[in-house]
């Protein structure tokens, strides 16, 4: 898969992702307690952003999370950038803890 293919998949999922994280917030947003309440209509804009946000930021943040996790372990090479990552970087500190111990014996 060349380089503008791979860019053009990672620009798509991101996008598929946050139309997702937008729907989904949209969908708990409906189904809140806060708003659902009686005498919620009695409250101003701001009372009800803010008990909203207090009531799913959790919520909204942990299913942000999955989703986002979802797209890292993409079986479209996502995850294998990330294996290759930790995996330089393991190779890297095992090569500095080699050195490190060549120089004590020295």
């Amino acid at each position: 898969m060349g380089k503008s293919t791979s860019s053009l998949l990672l620009i798509c999922n991101r996008l598929i992702i946050r139309e997702e994280l937008k729907n989904t917030t949209i969908k708990m947003a409906e189904q809140s307690k806060v708003l659902n309440n009686p005498g919620a209509e009695k409250q101003t804009k701001r009372e009800l952003f803010d008990a909203l946000r207090q009531e799913l930021e959790a919520p909204v943040l942990e299913k942000d999370s999955k989703l986002v996790w979802e797209l890292i372990l993409d079986s479209n090479g996502l995850g294998k950038e990330i294996s290759e990552m930790v995996e330089k970087d393991v190779t890297a500190n095992s090569l500095d803890a080699k050195d490190l111990k060549h120089t004590a014996e020295s």
